[in-house]
């Protein structure tokens, strides 16, 4: 056995369509896992599919991860993409507000 190996595992990136959850979701289909990919934007399949390569598994689902109902049907899709089992979580969805230093609320 190796340590760290991915490979036929299952794992839900959320923020998974760009940044660091993007990053993340793909050294795991990379490495054989197969992943859903959850984030805010309506076009999260789009995004995936312009780093995905052929042959890696993963799914896309669109939620906004702020929403209790949205959290839970964004779990059930992503659970019927993997065929119900998870392995692996990554929890990297998150927001980011810019203000100067100085006037940050």
């Amino acid at each position: 056995m190796k340590l760290f190996d991915v490979n036929g595992k299952r794992a839900i990136v959320t923020g998974g369509s760009r940044g660091l959850g993007g990053a993340m979701a793909v050294g795991l289909m990379e490495h054989g896992c197969k992943v859903a990919v959850v984030a805010a934007s309506p076009q999260t399949a789009e995004r995936v599919a312009a780093f995905a390569r052929p042959g890696w598994e993963y799914g896309c689902v669109a939620a906004d991860l702020s929403r209790q109902e949205e959290r839970e049907r964004a779990f059930r899709e992503s659970l019927e993409l993997l065929d119900g089992r998870v392995d692996l979580l990554v929890n990297a969805a998150g927001i980011q507000r810019k203000h100067p230093c100085a006037e940050f609320p």
